[in-house]
């Protein structure tokens, strides 16, 4: 879900130069970053997570503690773009 919904958005905003369009996209991907870190929160309390999970002799490996850091990574993105996703006051 991640990955399509940020090829999509941007496909989408390298095809447009107008700013407003752009702040859409903007406002579009935060909505997905704190769905996405909704659901890696939801699935943190799962019993099997406690001993890690891992595939390909380890080279995925998922823990509870992966899961924080992309909590973690999805609401600082998500507070990055929040701060640059509107129009600039004019003083």
């Amino acid at each position: 879900m991640l990955f399509n919904s940020f090829i999509l958005l941007l496909l989408s905003n390298a095809i447009t130069p107008r700013r407003d369009k752009s702040i859409l996209y903007s406002r579009a991907t935060i909505t997905i970053l704190l769905i996405s870190a909704f659901i890696a929160y939801d699935n943190l309390y799962l019993l099997f997570l406690a001993n890690g999970v891992g595939i390909f002799g380890g080279l995925f490996h998922v823990t509870a503690t992966t899961y924080f850091f992309h909590i973690f990574i999805f609401l600082i993105t998500s507070v990055i773009l929040l701060l640059t996703s509107f129009y600039p006051r004019k003083v």
